[in-house]
């Protein structure tokens, strides 16, 4: 456990028992999820710069308490900050193994739309983090920022600072004023106030009692959401309301091992999401672009979780697109398939470790997809040359030792090769699996007994 070292400033001693109605749509956390909230807000997440400025070790909740008293400073109020995403969801997840990969804090605000307002937000965020020049701040915002950006129309008003973790753990600050919709499904819909925490810890600077914390649930019914998340059951209410429609998050709980609270249900609601989807990204290479980058930044190395998320994904554009002309359907399908042939070798590799060091290439061609004008070959090569795991948690892992390092892969252009088709690619996969899980155990076994 960390050391906690604090600057003095005044608080009213009467934010330790901020009132907050307690209903159906609200409770406290038990002694187990407050020790476990406690534990991830007092573990270090390395800040990274963009250039040759040193790495920064930032404690959340010291960072966070930092950040009222800068607010304070710069003539901001803070009304409360909370914890929410797959954070918050891990956090109250009876076995304690539910992956995320951010950390996103919801602090309210009374504006976010004037320049002046926006410019003391940013001020007080890179005041409050851990920097040994303070000639810096003024530089830091850029350079420690995966993402600033603002959102501000009729129905929207908020800001994100998002900074930037080299891992992909990025710290996620969004300021709101407004937002509409503040979560996807029942199960990321958590927001734990952590204002009771940071305020005990302040005044206190004790770590061996904890407050009460109240969890809310945007879906509305905190007890069915709890239920959701205890038998990894998705729900969505008015998918039609989401950027994308929600159709790559509900891809990627389908991967995870989520099945549908209604099946029925569920299946008329895959069509609003791929309408919104298409709606919201229109041509072949936004589309491309947006899930690249989902893919990348949601699965690491974890090959397995992010080719059942493609099988999915592919399965449900194939049935559910209905908004989609043929011909668009095919170019989505048609990238995904490569996508999903790209991914074998690494998935291979991944499970089963070579005896020598070889070269894996798959080439993939959808046998519907009969366009002589224009072929696809896609090549992955791996280079097995030192391949190290990189510290991304996987779908069972929350955060891996530092000491991890990156895999090497070299990506060579196309060559000419033997097509793969979708299905046969999928037979392999069938054929991988059956052998590490059939086959060698009895191998070992025969050879022991020798």
């Amino acid at each position: 456990m960390n050391h906690i070292t604090l600057h003095s400033t005044n608080i009213p001693k009467s934010l330790l028992s901020q009132q907050i109605e307690i209903n159906f749509n609200s409770s406290i956390l038990n002694l187990l999820q407050t020790k476990r909230l406690f534990t991830l807000l007092d573990s270090p997440i390395l800040i990274s710069s963009k250039n040759s400025l040193p790495t920064l070790t930032v404690l959340p909740l010291i960072f966070l308490i930092r950040l009222k008293h800068e607010a304070k400073q710069h003539g901001l109020y803070l009304h409360d900050i909370r914890l929410s995403g797959g954070a918050a969801s891990f956090i109250l997840d009876p076995t304690g193994d539910l992956a995320f990969r951010d950390l996103d804090f919801l602090i309210s605000v009374n504006d976010v739309t004037s320049e002046s307002t926006w410019s003391n937000i940013k001020k007080a965020v890179f005041t409050s983090l851990p920097l040994s020049n303070k000639e810096n701040q003024c530089l830091s915002t850029e350079i420690y920022t995966d993402k600033m950006i603002r959102i501000i129309n009729e129905h929207d008003r908020w800001g994100l600072i998002s900074l930037r973790n080299v891992d992909g753990r990025n710290l996620e600050l969004k300021f709101v004023e407004h937002m509409k919709r503040q979560y996807q499904f029942s199960v990321d819909s958590f927001q734990i106030l952590l204002d009771p925490l940071l305020n005990y810890i302040y005044l206190t600077k004790k770590i061996d009692l904890y407050p009460s914390i109240i969890v809310l649930s945007s879906y509305g019914n905190i007890s069915e959401a709890f239920q959701h998340l205890h038998y990894r059951l998705i729900a969505v209410k008015a998918p039609e309301e989401l950027r994308g429609g929600g159709l790559l998050k509900y891809c990627d709980l389908i991967a995870r091992g989520f099945r549908p609270a209604n099946q029925i249900q569920m299946k008329d609601l895959q069509r609003y999401m791929c309408s919104r989807f298409f709606i919201d990204f229109r041509d072949s290479l936004t589309q491309e672009q947006v899930l690249f980058k989902y893919v990348t930044s949601h699965f690491g190395i974890d090959y397995d979780v992010r080719y059942r998320f493609l099988r999915c994904l592919y399965d449900v554009i194939s049935t559910d697109s209905v908004w989609l002309s043929a011909f668009e359907r095919i170019c989505f399908l048609r990238t995904i398939s490569i996508m999903i042939s790209s991914i074998m070798p690494l998935k291979v590799v991944n499970n089963v470790k070579p005896l020598l060091k070889s070269t894996c290439a798959y080439s993939s061609k959808k046998s519907t997809l009969n366009q002589s004008s224009r072929k696809y070959s896609p090549t992955c090569t791996i280079s097995n040359q030192e391949c190290l795991t990189p510290s991304v948690p996987t779908s069972n892992t929350l955060i891996k030792s530092p000491s991890e390092k990156s895999t090497n892969l070299i990506l060579l252009s196309p060559t000419p090769m033997t097509s793969l088709s979708f299905e046969q690619i999928d037979i392999f996969v069938q054929i991988v699996n059956s052998l590490r899980t059939e086959l060698f155990p009895k191998l070992n076994n025969f050879l022991s007994s020798m």
